[in-house]
């Protein structure tokens, strides 16, 4: 800890304290305004957790949507890992900023890591967060960055003021409410010490205090249920923290201080202005990691032995394929259908032996065409089928589950209690998974879940745990990747199962749930189901494009709005 905070413990344990029981107080007579932590039940479906299968409600009939759409409630949102150090590097103006790894962790729920439900806070939790930002609070007044020190402040009060206004009203992310620029004016006066001191524990305070380390929506009145519409300062931070995972920047800024951000016109020409920029990168970051499970793929393994190359290298380069994919369908405005059947993929030296190409060694990511090859968007990734992979073996389960929980938003409880999972015992030696899997549909507790999972899993086993395009297992026997769905449907390959997906009258709808939660911080709920219609809707299924799913997404009173308790 800085040399200040060591010889002045007694002063730092006052504002701890201090700054401690504000968060508290705020968080408590917040409890109830935003609902407390309740599991929600995930995308309308019922009954999540429970045995058995939970397949996407019936489509709404748009005729009975006109007057039935409602805007729905977003808690209070702790800013997550990677909000709060892009936050903290614009606000503070200071580049290297990176969370310790003891605490830059964030729990999820059902891949999600920006949900309310999900954010709980342990007191060591508290207690490392306050350090590192007491330890950033030093760097500003030692550097002293133009956007937070931006006069001499040792010997000026006026000059004091500016700091402090300025910096709060940058940290808030909106204007400041009576009184709350003059605690920190009193703190900065009634502190004993250097000037330096005195700022560095005003900013310091000012950075653990709720109203920075949280987004908070202002709320119709308890029990009117009433909607509630989001101010322009709201509508930024909203916009700019799906986008960019950051504060807004100077013009979106403007744009909430004049009020025109809260015209749909306006609110829109921010959204694409943002959406060309480099930095909607981090949109495609929290997508590939919370909606595809990129996040997890430095922990994955695979056998050493049998796959040596599935190594770091080889997963930044599968983790970089997904983000610059979904990248390029965001910024080029692509049909969702690509997401499936895209015949282009980014691949680099290392992913190229995996899709069976010819590249020059060291070739970076690049953009490529992979229409000769047996792979096609993202069910042809060789990240995705690696995580749904384990050990030496694909597994028909997991990439079956992948397919319905992920594209066709079908969610699947635990097994019931008791069941007999194990397969029959008269298969032979050399059965292939495919076979193994039709012995255990005959055990009829199983049927239910498997007779959905299994199909895409088994269309899938073409391609071996890195995703590698194959026709034969070790044994020599030869891989069927036919398949049929419960519906009837039936798939020779993988790239009849993307063709499928990518008209599926459920597809659009589950790729705006999907998006959804990385969007307004809520999964979508049963009442949301003409919002989601509404917002997926296509003049043919094919024809919705990423640019026109977010456009509709932040018109629509799921963004703009807020529903009271």
């Amino acid at each position: 800890m800085y040399q200040f905070l060591r010889q002045s413990k007694a002063k730092r344990s006052l504002v701890v304290l201090l700054v401690s029981a504000s968060a508290l107080i705020f968080l408590f007579t917040n409890c109830g305004r935003f609902g407390g932590f309740i599991i929600p039940d995930v995308e309308g479906t019922n009954s999540l957790g429970s045995a058995g299968v939970n397949p996407p409600l019936p489509p709404v009939d748009q005729k009975l949507c006109t007057t039935t759409s409602v805007p729905g409630r977003v808690g209070l949102q702790r800013l997550t890992s990677r909000q709060m150090e892009n936050t903290l590097r614009d606000l503070l103006g200071i580049s290297n900023i990176v969370l310790p790894s003891t605490f830059a962790r964030d729990d999820q729920m059902g891949g999600y890591v920006s949900l309310p439900e999900t954010q709980l806070m342990s007191s060591q939790f508290v207690e490392m967060q306050m350090d590192f930002l007491f330890g950033l609070a030093d760097q500003v007044v030692t550097q002293a960055p133009a956007v937070v020190i931006s006069c001499a402040y040792a010997n000026s009060a006026t000059c004091v003021d500016k700091i402090i206004s300025d910096f709060l009203v940058r940290a808030y992310r909106r204007p400041l409410r009576a009184d709350e620029k003059s605690r920190f004016i009193t703190q900065y006066n009634n502190f004993s010490g250097t000037a330096q001191e005195k700022m560095k524990v005003v900013i310091a305070s000012i950075l653990f205090s709720p109203q920075f380390l949280y987004r908070e929506l202002t709320n119709p009145p308890a029990g009117s249920g009433n909607y509630l519409a989001l101010n322009s300062y709201e509508l930024a931070n909203r916009l700019s923290y799906f986008a960019w995972e950051t504060m807004p920047d100077a013009q979106l800024f403007a744009k909430a201080q004049s009020g025109d951000l809260s015209k749909p016109e306006v609110l829109t020409a921010e959204l694409q202005r943002m959406i060309q920029s480099p930095r909607i990168e981090a949109l495609a970051r929290s997508l590939a990691e919370q909606w595809f499970g990129y996040g997890s793929i430095w922990q994955h393994s695979l056998n050493s032995t049998t796959f040596p190359n599935f190594n770091t290298p080889m997963k930044q380069s599968m983790y970089g394929e997904s983000v610059q994919f979904i990248k390029y369908l965001i910024q080029q405005n692509r049909p969702l259908s690509d997401l499936v059947i895209a015949d282009y993929s980014f691949v680099d030296s290392n992913l190229a032996t995996l899709y069976g190409l010819s590249v020059p060694a060291n070739t970076p990511m690049t953009l490529t065409n992979i229409v000769n090859t047996k792979h096609q968007g993202v069910l042809g990734q060789p990240g995705i089928l690696a995580l749904t992979s384990s050990g030496e073996k694909t597994s028909i389960v997991r990439r079956g589950l992948w397919v319905n929980e992920k594209l066709l938003c079908t969610t699947f409880g635990a097994p019931p209690a008791g069941v007999d999972t194990k397969l029959p015992t008269n298969l032979p030696a050399d059965a292939t998974p495919r076979e193994q899997m039709d012995a255990h549909r005959t055990i009829a507790s199983c049927a239910a879940c498997h007779n959905y999972i299994d199909p895409p899993g088994l269309v899938l086993e073409s391609f071996d745990p890195l995703g590698r395009s194959r026709t034969i297992y070790s044994t020599g026997r030869t891989i069927d990747t036919s398949a049929k769905l419960v519906s009837g449907v039936s798939f020779l390959d993988a790239k009849d199962l993307n063709a499928y997906l990518s008209k599926d009258k459920n597809f659009n709808e589950c790729v705006t749930k999907k998006v959804m939660p990385v969007i307004v911080g809520r999964v979508s709920k049963f009442e949301d189901a003409c919002s989601v219609k509404t917002i997926a809707a296509g003049k043919i299924p094919t024809d919705l494009t990423f640019g026109q799913l977010f456009e509709n997404m932040v018109k629509s009173m799921v963004f703009t709005m807020q529903a009271g308790e």
